[in-house]
Parts: structure tokens; C-alpha cells; sequence
């Protein structure tokens, strides 16, 4: 009535089905492994983005009051930070940072990606 080794053919279909299955999904985790591998390298690129420090030759500082002026501890450079000035309207308030090399007679400004806030009539310590 019903034909001979049917059941050994429904067997080897899902076999077929789930040889099929597993190929789709280590290609699906290798894509994801991919994708993800790069998303880290981005991650990563901007974080070396956000730490990195610039430092560009520069003239002297604009002119200012109560900046902080400290020794390098161990550098023959000078540190400035901060600072204010007022010109007779309006008071301005610093928060650049300078080195100034004894040496060279050279002044540099060191940008950074988050500097500290604005101040004045400070101290600073360097270690």
C-alpha cells in the first residue's frame, strides 16, 4: 500500500533541514562576531579621541591677574593655568593651560578634551 523506505526518507530530510538550520546560524554568529568586533574598534577610536592631549607652540599668554604660575617638578618649564582679566566692562575668566620652556624661550599651549571649568585666585600643586 504505502511505498518502501518512506520513513527512512522523512529521516533524511531532517537531516537536511537541520544541517541547513546550523549553517544559518554560525554564519548569523560570525556576522555578529564581525559587527561586533568593528563596533569595538569604533568604541575605541573615540575613546583615543576623547583622551588625546594637543600641545601647539603658541605666543605668550593674553595678559591676566591671579592665574596660578607653578614649576614643573621635572621639566625646566614653567605650568600657568587659569586666570582673569577685566578691561574695564567686562571681567573674562581663563581656564587655558600653558607650559612655558626656560630653555627654549618658548611658550605651548596644552589642549585637552575636558578641561577643568574656569577659575581664578587658585592654587595648584605639581607632582
Amino acid at each position: 500500500m504505502g511505498k518502501k523506505g518512506k520513513k527512512e526518507k522523512k529521516g533524511r530530510g531532517a537531516e537536511k533541514t537541520a544541517a541547513k538550520m546550523e549553517k544559518k546560524v554560525s554564519r548569523r554568529s560570525r556576522k555578529e562576531e564581525e559587527d561586533l568586533e568593528t563596533l569595538i574598534a569604533h568604541f575605541q577610536k573615540l575613546d583615543a579621541a576623547k583622551t588625546q592631549t594637543v600641545e601647539t607652540p603658541c605666543p605668550p599668554p593674553s595678559p591676566r591677574l591671579h592665574a596660578s604660575l607653578s614649576a614643573h617638578p621635572d621639566k625646566d618649564e614653567l605650568i600657568l593655568f587659569g586666570g582673569e582679566y577685566f578691561n574695564g566692562q567686562k571681567t573674562f575668566v581663563y581656564n587655558e593651560l600653558y607650559t612655558y620652556n626656560i630653555r627654549k624661550d618658548a611658550w605651548t599651549k596644552v589642549e585637552t578634551p575636558s578641561p577643568p571649568p574656569r577659575r581664578c585666585a587658585h592654587q595648584v600643586c605639581g607632582h
